[in-house]
């Protein structure tokens, strides 16, 4: 088996492995079997590109000889197109979102307010988001307020939305999406802790977490935030995976242009 198909076996197993990595590892989740597969998947594709000479005749050659080339090939452009469309798509939602509900608000000072007493705190938009919030969050007790108005700034600041948005180049999951939107509220949550005791987290958590009991992924959103602020589960947070993506970065570089006696490359 050449080197070229070893490593495309490898992207696929690490991706696979995914589902079996616990959620207070997501961090390096996402490193190791998102973003190693990726890497390893355009690596090797540029890599017969680049002896392919970017010719048609040349890249003919190539797949005559490798024919995992084709397959490689196949897949850029899959997700090239996929990616585009997801992103468009979200974006373009997003947007029209953003549109009917700034639409609907007035605002107040660096706020848009949303003329309804239920509980809604978001941000809308990507590069430069804005903070919405409804007279039921103005209403609230100012501690409370404060810490909701507090928790949306900082999401603003994060550009959160932008981030999601970007997810979408790993090739996510739905429960990838769901895991990540769980990342950044703990990250958040974190954040938080430096002025607001746990117990005022949660308690305005599962106040708001009540005002919508049938969200998408709220439960298992909200079991992990109070896990955390309750100390029961800690945000595994390795450098050394960080490490790892860098190292095999120039590593799959190597083993792809120096291995040619490993059937890699033309010789």
């Amino acid at each position: 088996m050449s080197v070229g198909i070893t490593l495309i076996v490898l992207a696929i197993l690490l991706r696979s492995a995914g589902r079996f990595v616990p959620f207070y590892a997501f961090k390096e989740r996402i490193l190791i079997t998102r973003i190693v597969p990726l890497i390893i998947f355009f690596i090797l594709l540029g890599v017969h590109l680049v002896h392919s000479h970017f010719t048609l005749s040349g890249i003919y050659v190539m797949i005559q000889m490798f024919p995992e080339f084709l397959l490689l090939i196949l897949f850029g452009v899959v997700y090239v197109l996929y990616v585009s469309y997801r992103i468009a798509r979200i974006y373009l939602l997003s947007r029209k979102l953003a549109e009917e509900v700034l639409g609907k608000a007035y605002r107040v000072g660096d706020v848009y307010v949303l003329p309804v007493k239920d509980l809604v705190a978001l941000n809308v938009g990507f590069l430069r988001p804005r903070i919405v919030v409804s007279e039921g969050v103005l209403s609230l007790p100012e501690n409370e307020r404060e810490l909701v108005m507090e928790h949306e700034r900082f999401h603003a600041r994060m550009r959160d939305n932008l981030r999601l948005l970007l997810f979408e180049l790993l090739l996510p999951t739905e429960k990838d999406r769901e895991d990540y939107r769980a990342y950044l509220e703990i990250r958040n949550d974190s954040h938080m802790l430096k002025r607001y005791t746990p117990r005022d987290l949660a308690y305005t958590l599962v106040r708001f977490s009540m005002a919508y009991p049938g969200g998408t992924g709220m439960a298992t959103s909200l079991r992990r935030r109070i896990e955390f602020l309750s100390g029961e589960m800690r945000i595994f947070n390795l450098k050394g995976s960080e490490i790892l993506v860098i190292v095999l970065t120039p590593l799959i570089w190597y083993l792809a242009y120096t291995s040619c006696y490993m059937d890699l490359c033309i010789k």
